[in-house]
C-alpha cells in the first residue's frame, strides 16, 4: 500500500496565489544577493488564511543598485523600489522601525499582514531583451495592516463608477430651459428703443404704434445753416474782389454794361 494523502486538502497552486486578500505570516526575512549580485532581502511569509492556508509566498526586495550593488550609501536605499517595499512590509508589520534594517527585520518576524495578490504573466522580453521566463503567470502583492483590508476574493472597481457619480451633474448642467406656459405666449426679447426715452408698451392684443419722431429733429432741421451759394469770378472786376454770388451776377455784368 502507497503513501496515503487527501488530494482535496493539497493546493495545486504551487507558490501562485489566485487573486485575492490572504493574512501571511513573515516567517523570514534573509539577505542573499540577487542574479545580478545586488544585495538583496528575501522574505518567505505564509499564508495562514482564508484560503492556501501554509502555502509560501516568496517576495525578493532588492536593495542595491548598478552604481551601488551592496547597498553601503543611504542614498542608494531611498532611490530603491525594493527598500521602498521592504519598508512598508515592516510598517504594516507593526515594528517599529530604527537606524538598523538587520534589526528590523528580525523582529517582524512572527508578525501578521495582509496581501493582496494581483496576477500578471511574463511578457517575452524585457528591456529589449528575451525573457527566459515568458508566458508564466505571477504574483504582485501589497501589504496592508490587519483590519485595513477584508480577506478573500477581490474585485476590481468598477470603470463605470465615475461616470454613474457624474451622470447627475452632466445632466442637471444640459437640462434645457423650461418651456412657457401653455395658452401663454412667451414674450420676445425686449428691442433697443431708438429714442432716449423708452417708448411705451403696446397694450395687449393690439399692434404697436411706431415710435414717435423725436421733437428736437424738426427744430434742429429748422436750425441748419442755410447752404453756402455758389460763387462766381467776374472777369471784369480786379482779382480781389471778382467773386460774385450767383444769384447776383446777372445783375452785376449788367452794371458793368451799363458803365460802358
Amino acid at each position: 500500500m502507497g503513501r496515503q494523502y487527501d488530494p482535496s486538502v493539497i493546493p495545486d497552486t504551487g507558490s501562485f496565489f489566485p487573486d485575492a486578500a490572504y493574512e501571511l505570516e513573515i516567517e523570514e526575512l534573509a539577505e542573499e544577493l540577487s542574479s545580478t549580485n545586488k544585495a538583496m532581502t528575501v522574505g518567505v511569509l505564509r499564508s495562514v488564511g482564508p484560503e492556501l492556508v501554509g502555502v509560501p509566498h516568496f517576495e525578493n526586495f532588492v536593495l542595491g543598485s548598478d552604481a551601488d550593488p551592496n547597498a553601503d550609501d543611504p542614498n542608494t536605499l531611498v532611490a530603491s523600489p525594493g527598500a521602498r517595499a521592504l519598508v512598508r512590509l515592516l510598517k504594516k508589520a507593526g515594528v517599529e522601525l530604527s537606524n538598523d534594517l538587520d534589526d528590523d527585520c528580525a523582529r517582524s518576524i512572527g508578525q501578521h499582514v495582509i496581501g493582496v495578490f494581483t496576477s500578471y504573466m511574463e511578457p517575452n522580453e524585457k528591456k529589449g531583451v528575451p525573457n527566459q521566463y515568458a508566458g508564466q503567470m505571477r504574483n504582485r502583492v501589497q501589504f496592508f495592516a490587519l483590519g485595513e483590508r477584508e480577506l478573500g476574493a477581490t474585485e476590481a472597481p468598477a470603470p463605470a463608477a465615475p461616470a454613474r457619480r457624474a451622470a447627475p451633474v452632466a445632466a442637471r448642467a444640459a437640462a434645457p430651459a423650461p418651456a412657457p406656459v401653455r395658452g401663454r405666449p412667451a414674450a420676445p426679447a425686449p428691442a433697443r428703443p431708438a429714442a432716449p426715452a423708452p417708448a411705451r408698451a403696446a397694450a395687449p392684443g393690439r399692434a404697436a404704434a411706431p415710435a414717435p419722431r423725436p421733437a428736437a429733429a424738426p427744430a434742429a432741421r429748422a436750425a441748419a445753416a442755410p447752404k453756402k451759394e455758389q460763387m462766381l469770378a467776374c472777369q471784369l472786376c480786379p482779382p480781389e474782389a471778382n467773386q460774385v454770388p450767383r444769384s447776383e451776377f446777372a445783375a452785376h455784368v449788367a452794371a458793368h454794361e451799363a458803365e460802358e
